[in-house]
């Protein structure tokens, strides 16, 4: 998701000793566009059909066929009995293409000159669920932020 944050900010100049340093606080609503969704998966795992793990699908298909299936599609067998391969599946369908949620942060910056230089810490939270179909889960995103930069003030 590319995040448009809309932020109010408040601050105050530490001043004395300190006036090159300001401290802040900032908070507002965002709006977010779905950009890509991929879902990872590494490793292999057996796929069971029960909560002991005890069936694979394989165990699931009725003995006297096992034997015609084995004859004719042997790569089936493998594939519905042992470890099952993961990889990169493209979800972008599945989620909602647009997010809005709140977005807030805390900083510290020093003033130079025209330079600034500054470190935020904050966080947002999207009130959308980003499943459009419930079967493939209920939630929403959010993260935890860490913001270091630099400012340069154009004009006087």
């Amino acid at each position: 998701y590319l995040m448009i944050p809309l932020s109010l900010q408040i601050g105050k100049d530490l001043g004395g000793s300190w006036k090159s340093w300001r401290v802040y606080a900032g908070a507002g609503p965002f709006v977010s566009f779905l950009l890509s969704a991929e879902q990872v998966s590494k490793g292999q795992s057996k796929l069971y059909t029960d909560a002991t793990k005890s069936k694979t699908l394989w165990d699931n298909v009725p003995p006297a066929v096992q034997p015609i299936i084995a004859g004719m599609a042997p790569e089936l067998v493998y594939t519905l009995d042992n470890e099952a391969p993961f990889g990169t599946t493209d979800i972008k369908d599945d989620l909602r293409t647009v997010n809005a949620g709140v977005q807030g942060d805390l900083g510290l910056s020093y003033q130079c000159n025209r330079n600034r230089f500054f470190l935020e810490v904050g966080g947002n939270y999207g009130f959308v669920r980003l499943q459009k179909d419930t079967s493939n889960g209920s939630n929403h995103i959010g993260s935890a932020t860490i913001t270091l930069g630099y400012a340069y003030r154009l004009g006087k």
